[in-house]
């Protein structure tokens, strides 16, 4: 309820910004591996309960804000759809495995899962309201 100064020194600008990041890279993952920084190598399939995936293994430069943070990504190879990830956070000596689910078109054809379901603990990382904007009035960047 108070309006906060323009400073990007200011602790809640920084916190939002680590959790804006944060929760894109959780939802938006398909779309940030091209993004400057990303490294992207293609691991050896991996068959789980039965059925081969493609996995990328993901990992960043060291100027990216989660620099020492390593993921990988198990791709269907018929649908295209990432079904699950292993998450390995920097200082961390065991990876989070999450199953993805939940695919939804959220607007103009984009589907991204909308569910992370970590399989070891009982929590999931999800998204219920997320929509793309397909048009945005210009107006709307225009700072007041």
């Amino acid at each position: 309820g108070q309006l906060l100064s323009d400073s990007l020194n200011n602790t809640q600008i920084k916190q939002a910004y680590n959790y804006y990041i944060n929760d894109s890279y959780w939802l938006l993952s398909p779309l940030k591996l091209e993004e400057p920084g990303v490294k992207v190598l293609l691991d050896d399939p991996e068959e789980i309960d039965g059925s081969p995936y493609q996995v990328l293994h993901i990992n960043f430069d060291k100027t990216a804000q989660n620099a020492g943070d390593q993921y990988w990504l198990y791709v269907d190879p018929a649908s295209g759809q990432i079904v699950r990830s292993r998450v390995l956070q920097q200082g961390k000596k065991e990876a989070g495995i999450y199953k993805w689910t939940n695919y939804k078109d959220l607007g103009g054809g984009l589907k991204l899962s909308t569910r992370k379901q970590n399989i070891n603990q009982n929590y999931a990382v999800t998204f219920p309201v997320a929509s793309v904007l397909i048009s945005v009035e210009p107006d709307k960047f225009t700072k007041k």
